[in-house]
């Protein structure tokens, strides 16, 4: 078994997209661990210091967590290297959603994390419909398991 999780451990993520903002010193990743029916999902973290190595550790546990407890995608994670605090936040977020339009567009999903606001979540639904449909059928699933929870104690 402990073979398994450190080949888990080990093993390349399937995509890595690295950002550099030429505006400000923030850096970012998108890190999909593995794409499943096409695609995965995770969300977004912004920490002063965070780096490509804890981005991906998040998707790989993003991987464990969605084939556990749905929905049936890949696991992903994106970070950014950015004080949450800086008053340049908004204007760095632009940016980063800029440049990972094509992987939204395409087959990731992502939401707020730490250091995110709820307007975040409700920007990329507006701008990416494949992302409002696999956000909409994940708390579907949820609010199903909560309902069995419930009747059977």
């Amino acid at each position: 078994m402990n073979s398994l999780i450190e080949i888990f451990e080990h093993a390349a993520p399937e995509i890595v997209f690295e950002w550099i903002d030429q505006e400000s010193e923030a850096r970012g990743w998108v890190v999909i661990n593995s794409l499943r029916g096409g695609a995965a999902g995770g969300g977004t973290r912004m920490r002063k210091g965070l780096n490509k190595h804890e981005v991906t550790s998040l998707a790989k546990t993003m991987e464990i967590k969605f084939t556990i407890s749905g929905p049936q995608i890949g696991g992903a994670k994106s970070g950014i290297d950015f004080d949450p605090l800086d008053p340049k936040k908004k204007e760095v977020l632009k940016r980063w959603y800029a440049a990972i339009t094509p992987l939204l567009k395409s087959y990731y999903g992502t939401g707020g994390d730490l250091n995110k606001k709820r307007g975040l979540k409700t920007m990329v639904c507006r701008h990416y419909p494949a992302f409002k449909k696999l956000l909409r059928d994940w708390r579907r699933l949820k609010h199903r398991r909560n309902s069995r929870s419930h009747t059977h104690h």
